[in-house]
C-alpha cells in the first residue's frame, strides 16, 4: 500500500534491503517487480549473508538478481538449514 500512496502522488520510491537475508531478499524481489521497479536497488547479495536459508540459491549474476518465479515468494525454504540457524 505504501508503494500505491507514492504512486499516486507522484512520488519516486526507491528499493533498500541491505541487511535482508536471502528470504526476505526473495520477497522484495518479487515485491519491486510486482510494482516495476525500474531505478537500481541497494540489495546484498550473497557476499554479505552468514548461511543460506534456502534450497537453491537466488541467481545474481553481474549484480542484477533474478526474480524468482515459482509460487509464493518463489523459493524453497531448506527446513534443516532453518533448524540449524536456530
Amino acid at each position: 500500500r505504501q508503494i500505491e500512496l507514492l504512486e499516486e502522488r507522484g512520488l519516486m520510491w526507491l528499493g533498500s534491503g541491505l541487511t535482508d537475508p536471502d528470504v526476505s531478499l526473495a520477497a522484495s524481489l518479487v515485491l519491486y517487480r510486482a510494482y516495476g521497479l525500474e531505478k537500481p536497488a541497494a540489495l546484498n547479495g550473497p557476499q554479505f549473508l552468514d548461511q543460506d536459508l534456502l534450497q537453491r540459491p537466488l541467481a545474481i549474476d553481474g549484480g542484477v538478481a533474478e526474480v524468482p518465479s515459482g509460487p509464493g515468494l518463489g523459493v524453497d525454504i531448506d527446513e534443516s538449514a532453518l533448524v540449524r540457524a536456530g
